[in-house]
């Protein structure tokens, strides 16, 4: 194995993991401590590792991972069409122009199969593709050869060679990552070297890339900032990002980006630095207030512990203790502030707020940690971010008594949220949720949920990803998906659906009461959703939660769990869908999770799942 390619999968099991060790990685690929330590040396010295002792962890934004196509053409979806729709108007009839690789240069070329008279060189397979199969026939389409990658570009010296003999007025160039040191990067080294060859064949260069790939660096610079004559990209870009960007490449575009649910964003700071984030109904709403409260700063970041007998991290956060714990509801921090009683949300009233947790587990705010515990638990701090979601100002409201127009604002504030997380550096899964009821364990009364972005993927989402990769090894479907359609076509444990969700029961129930709602379309996050399934989920969940209110006439306890892909790896396994489920077994009866199911994860579950279908479209 070349040092190019095992340092490539050291980064790779340092993702999975969240910490590598020298002897282990020395024994996995039969080398010395001396050569595992020059590889974290060189990777170190490019950013995309921290050494510790005995190994290394994860050191933000660096990345040499490169997902699938179709694992990244679901991401940022609104913001791509919006950069393509632009783009395409940089494009005249019988021109010479190259698109290079990238979900966003595809989007580009289903806008152009009109054109007339295109000729348009692509090392791309689906931008050909489209080409090929919506173009007119007076267009040419030029295919370099080349090596196949996991994005289905076509890379290396024959593409190379194929590219330096033509001349081109102007090249769309999609890139994996912009960053102020490195310019436009890309995970894959021979895709670099296409993409140079690409630049050097065009007269003009206009970058294609969504406002994500800020701070994100590939392992391989393609060209400098400078080099750029246009970058298109949309509205949502970061401040710090406009003004370098402004300053360094030729001309930038930032497009707007539209969803069907109209929601105005607003972002404020408050006393102690937290972002806070209004997402109101109303065009005319005004948030200028501010946080008037003398506030101390934010705790650091918590610590992460590994547990070396689970392959588990364990997050010790010990200034929790001395959070906010049920408060009488006229001291309740998330109701909106008003005359002299000052609470988190400076306005007097708000439709939905997102602001960071003032006692979060997880946050950018990180400290000097020591390298281990012992020689088996290395310790990394716990880089990334926790947020607090409010529903509604109600504080005596529910979720379940929101109306079907509130539940998509909450969705588009979600997915929202989802996008900015997943762009933080070191974050690789990001899980919303809501608990409630003091049963559940909740500390405030008020309607709201939370947001936890990690820096790591989840031993759940581990177990259930290897297990729909097992079942893609085997049968090349989709596990999730095919579960799904099994269920909608039993419809023996069906609670409720309509044309694009399905709310079941599990076969393998775990809980009393546990429903899955699932969209029927495969996507991987809530971002990926469209209007019409953001626009039907409202509606079919309120049902379903009312039908849980109405089976013992009480407030049911629960936790809506949705589960997402990962930022970064097996996207294409994944299929959202919100875990819906209750410990309450009967009126006056609890789950506890008792021997068998906290000692040895085994759990027993007390009402048959078919059962609890029925009664729940009896209720």
């Amino acid at each position: 194995m070349l040092a190019r390619q095992r340092q490539t999968a050291i980064l790779e099991r340092l993702r999975r993991a969240g910490g590598v060790r020298v002897t282990e990685l020395a024994a996995e690929f039969g080398v010395s401590d001396m050569t595992i330590r020059r590889d974290l040396d060189t990777l170190h010295e490019q950013g995309l590792l921290a050494k510790v002792h005995g190994g290394a962890t994860p050191a933000g934004p660096g990345s040499t991972d490169e997902p699938g196509f179709h694992a990244k053409s679901v991401r940022q979806s609104a913001e791509k069409a919006a950069i393509a729709e632009h783009a395409a108007g940089l494009v005249r009839p019988g021109a010479a122009i190259a698109l290079s690789a990238g979900t966003t240069t595809a989007e580009l070329a289903r806008r152009l199969v009109d054109v007339p008279g295109l000729t348009v060189v692509t090392n791309s397979l689906p931008v050909a593709e489209a080409l090929h199969v919506g173009g007119r026939p007076d267009q040419t389409v030029v295919l370099t050869g080349g090596v196949r990658t996991p994005s289905d570009a076509l890379v290396g010296p024959l593409a190379v060679a194929a590219i330096a003999a033509l001349h081109l007025d102007l090249l769309f160039l999609g890139v994996h990552g912009i960053s102020e040191r490195a310019g436009f990067t890309t995970p894959n080294l021979m895709e670099a070297d296409t993409n140079r060859a690409l630049v050097a064949a065009a007269d003009r260069l206009v970058v294609l890339a969504d406002h994500t790939k800020w701070g994100t660096v590939g392992i391989s610079s393609i060209v400098p900032l400078e080099a750029a004559d246009v970058l298109v990209t949309d509205d949502r870009l970061a401040p710090e990002a406009r003004r370098v960007l402004d300053d360094r490449v030729g001309e930038l575009v930032t497009v707007p980006t539209t969803r069907g649910g109209g929601v105005k964003r607003t972002q404020i700071a408050l006393a102690d630095g937290r972002e806070l984030i209004y997402f109101d109904e109303r065009d005319d709403a005004v948030r200028d207030q501010p946080d008037r409260r003398d506030l101390p700063p934010p705790p650091p970041a918590s610590q992460l512990r590994y547990d070396p007998l689970t392959d588990e991290w364990v997050a010790v956060a010990v200034h929790r203790q001395t959070r906010t714990f049920l408060p009488p509801a006229d001291q309740c921090p998330l109701c909106p502030s008003r005359g002299e009683r000052h609470s988190e949300i400076p306005a007097p009233d708000y439709d939905v707020v997102v602001f960071e947790n003032r006692f979060p587990s997880l946050s950018q705010r990180v400290a000097d940690e020591p390298a281990e515990i012992t020689p088996f638990t290395p310790v990394r701090p716990g880089r990334g971010r926790c947020e607090v979601v409010c529903f509604t100002d109600d504080h005596n409201a529910s979720f379940a008594r929101l109306s079907p127009r509130r539940v998509r604002t909450v969705l588009d504030a979600l997915a929202d949220r989802t996008t900015a997380l997943s762009a933080l550096p070191g974050v690789e899964q990001v899980f919303p949720f809501e608990n409630r009821g003091v049963e559940i364990g909740v500390t405030l009364h008020h309607p709201h949920g939370q947001i936890y972005a990690y820096p790591f993927v989840t031993p759940r989402t581990r177990t259930m990803l290897a297990a729909a990769r097992r079942y893609a090894d085997r049968t090349g479907g989709n596990l999730y998906a095919d579960v799904l359609a099994t269920e909608r076509a039993s419809g023996d444990r069906v609670v409720t659906s309509n044309e694009h969700w399905t709310a079941y029961v599990p076969a393998a129930a775990r809980w009393p009461f546990e429903v899955h709602v699932a969209p029927h379309r495969p996507v991987p996050d809530i971002p990926a959703l469209n209007d019409a399934e953001r626009d039907a989920f409202g509606p079919l969940y309120l049902d379903l939660l009312r039908r849980f209110d109405g089976l013992f006439d009480l407030p049911m306890p629960y936790i809506a769990a949705w589960h997402q892909a990962p930022v970064r790896i097996d996207r294409e396994l994944g299929h959202l869908h919100l875990q819906l489920f209750s410990i309450r077994r009967a009126k006056d009866k609890l789950k506890y999770l008792a021997g068998s199911e906290s000692g040895m994860g085994v759990f027993i579950n007390d009402i048959a799942p078919e059962r609890a279908a029925e009664l729940l479209r009896a209720a």
